[in-house]
């Protein structure tokens, strides 16, 4: 039987609905139409063509697809500041029925050819099981660094229910509040003198979008948080943001942002920033968030974090309530971050090391809506 690969039509109903029937197959999970519309048509960063929704098909029935979420990096050298139009890789999937046949490898060429035409400057992923990463390394991007999982537990619901959910219910109440308690005293209060405001994601994007063109420590590559990208990521069906500031005086100092979604209470760390990655302000909004989502019944708070050593990194460690669950395996470790640049001139020497890229949590994950 003969493959054909083609870019989905968002405008038949048919191609949708078999790309969502094929996520749920692939994934283990549902995704909705109007999350799959604002993921694949709101963007604001497409250059030409939208949805960039790549499928395979045997008689119109779709057995692959791949698809590119388009953002924005910024760039800041001694000479320069600007920025790359980036696309991240999204939603790699094949039917089961139809694996180990070059599908997903066909889709990929086809996905960085279309981008490089399209005048994109950069493509990026996450690859989250060998078979991908193989795939990826082989047709020519570079793996950069590794993730780990970190999830805080703020309740002895949100322990249980992820470790030992079998045992009774009497015993799991008995056991399960000095459990509790202990993880309570691993989040302490901080006492500061910093202004703390906590709202919509929305009310603070030109702060943010100051605080990152302005005040980078050092050169590298940033995930831009702009107003417009401010304003379609966090506008997203089902999940509702919120952003944990602290200011001195007038002067924004460093955020957290926290997604909720609708359906349970697993809350992510979406994005962390703090003027020179200061420990101090970081553990201050950590105290804050802590107290937030505990007043508000939260079971958990989670995040991925580039497995390496820095301040960023202690403070979600078991000595602060977190449980870091393992991403190493012994041949790749499972969660890794690779890039392929779509231009020739583009010097590989920006991108090749780790410490070049604001990483410290992990945008793209959002995305994967699994551990929600």
């Amino acid at each position: 039987m003969e493959i054909n690969y083609r870019l989905l039509d968002s405008g038949s109903d048919d191609d949708i609905q078999q790309w969502l029937d094929l996520y749920r197959v692939c994934f283990h999970e549902t995704m909705d139409r109007d999350y799959w519309r604002w993921l694949h048509e709101k963007n604001p960063f497409y250059k030409k063509t939208k949805p960039l929704v790549f499928i395979a098909e045997i008689n119109r029935r779709i057995i692959g697809s791949v698809s590119v979420i388009p953002s924005q990096i910024q760039v800041k050298t001694h000479q320069d500041h600007y920025f790359l139009n980036s696309c991240y890789i999204y939603g790699i999937m094949v039917h089961p029925e139809f694996r180990r046949q070059g599908i997903s490898s066909t889709l990929l060429r086809n996905i960085i050819n279309f981008t490089k035409e399209e005048g994109y400057d950069l493509l990026t992923v996450c690859s989250i099981n060998l078979f991908s990463y193989q795939s990826l390394v082989h047709a020519g991007f570079t793996s950069l660094t590794s993730f780990t999982k970190s999830r805080g537990y703020l309740s002895m619901n949100g322990i249980f229910k992820n470790y030992l959910p079998i045992l009774p219910q009497q015993i799991s109440k008995t056991i399960g509040f000095p459990i509790s308690g202990i993880f309570t005293l691993l989040f302490p209060k901080i006492s500061h003198t910093f202004k703390v405001q906590y709202g919509d994601v929305t009310e603070y994007q030109e702060e943010i979008n100051k605080i990152h063109t302005l005040n980078h420590s050092q050169n590298g590559l940033y995930f831009g948080r702009t107003p417009p990208y401010i304003q379609w990521r966090f506008s997203a069906p089902e999940i509702q943001s919120k952003c944990l500031t602290l200011w001195d005086g007038e002067v924004m100092l460093a955020y957290l942002i926290l997604d909720y979604p609708e359906t349970n209470k697993n809350v992510l760390i979406e994005d962390m920033f703090a003027l020179k990655d200061d420990e101090y302000l970081v553990s201050i909004l950590m105290s804050e968030a802590v107290a937030i989502l505990k007043k508000a019944n939260v079971d958990s708070m989670w995040t991925y974090l580039i497995e390496r050593e820095g301040n960023h990194s202690k403070i979600f460690s078991v000595r602060h309530g977190f449980i870091c669950h393992s991403s190493a395996l012994k041949t790749v470790p499972m969660a890794r971050f690779l890039y392929f640049p779509l231009k020739g001139d583009m010097k590989n020497e920006i991108f090749s090391d780790e410490k070049q890229w604001n990483l410290m949590v992990a945008d793209f994950w959002f995305f994967e809506k699994s551990d929600y």
